[in-house]
């Protein structure tokens, strides 16, 4: 029997639902995609994404990262060692400001739909809870290599072209 990842999603604030009907799934499935194209299929993960309006992320913003401004995504890292492979491991949590998601989607997603650019934004999301970055040069490339390949795994064009 296949073990099955737990990826939990739910909305803190927003209205998520007039923006993205099927966001459940959309978010599960994205986070699916990445832990079965980066993580270890014998072992169970963990992932919490919290779906928000911008003031929200603003305040977590500002108190982790020191930034007073809404973004588009961040991402928790629960630096969480695996002990077992029986036990599942929480590697973090994920938080999407809604507005500015939108906003991106108007100025730079004209010929993607919103649900295309979530989609990429949790995928980023995971990619970082599982220890990628994108600070220096050789980093950003290689994390921006596997978003294209998993997106491309899930029918979504490539962000960045």
């Amino acid at each position: 029997m296949a073990l099955v990842h737990e990826i939990d999603v739910r909305i803190e604030t927003g209205n998520w639902e007039d923006a993205l009907s099927d966001w459940d799934n959309v978010c599960k499935q994205s986070a699916k995609a990445v832990l079965e194209n980066q993580w270890v299929k014998d072992t169970l993960a963990e992932v919490s994404i919290v779906l928000a309006d911008d003031a929200f992320v603003q305040i977590l913003n500002k108190q982790y990262r020191g930034q007073d401004r809404p973004t588009n995504v961040l991402s928790f890292p629960a630096g969480g060692i695996l002990i077992s492979p029986n036990l599942q491991t929480h590697l973090g949590d994920i938080v999407l400001g809604l507005e500015t998601c939108l906003q991106e989607t108007r100025e730079y997603c004209t010929d993607s739909a919103f649900s295309d650019h979530i989609c990429h934004l949790v995928v980023h999301g995971v990619l970082h809870l599982l220890g990628y970055d994108h600070e220096i040069e050789t980093e950003a490339n290689t994390m921006g290599y596997l978003e294209t390949q998993i997106l491309e795994d899930l029918g979504v064009t490539d962000p960045y072209v």
